[in-house]
């Protein structure tokens, strides 16, 4: 994943992990939670990711709360609310879209078939390597 840098302290960055994209014979779809969370570890150690990564639940509850499309980009407030939403991991368009709303402008993303509604962060999980760190 491009790198993205913000430097506000009202922000915080993290990677879902939902489900493997193109399972296969090395990376299996998983069948349990801890299979799941074992190749959300493999995103620090083998790709690098330094943002903290969470685990969705193996029902993809939160993915499917916020669309359900692949490498999406999702900025969430407080409450849990989808307030921007790209449908392409774009640093570029997520940077504009903070800017913008840090500073009280509205921003306008993508319509989506389905509507976004909150996840619940009870289905998140951690990655154990973010833990360790």
């Amino acid at each position: 994943m491009e790198r993205m840098s913000v430097g506000d302290p009202r922000v915080s960055i993290a990677v879902l992990y939902v489900r493997e994209a193109h399972p296969g014979t090395e990376i299996p779809q998983h069948q349990t939670f801890e299979e799941k969370c074992t190749c959300a570890d493999r995103l620090k150690i083998e790709d690098g990711e330094t943002w903290p990564v969470l685990v969705d639940d193996l029902e993809g509850s939160a993915h499917k709360a916020y669309g359900g499309m692949p490498n999406t980009v999702s900025i969430i407030d407080r409450n849990g609310c989808a307030i921007f939403r790209a449908e392409w991991n774009s640093p570029q368009s997520t940077g504009y879209a903070l800017d913008a709303l840090l500073n009280g402008r509205s921003v306008r993303s993508k319509r989506v078939s389905k509507r976004l509604r909150r996840a619940s962060l009870s289905s998140w999980k951690l990655s154990s390597r973010n833990e360790s760190e």
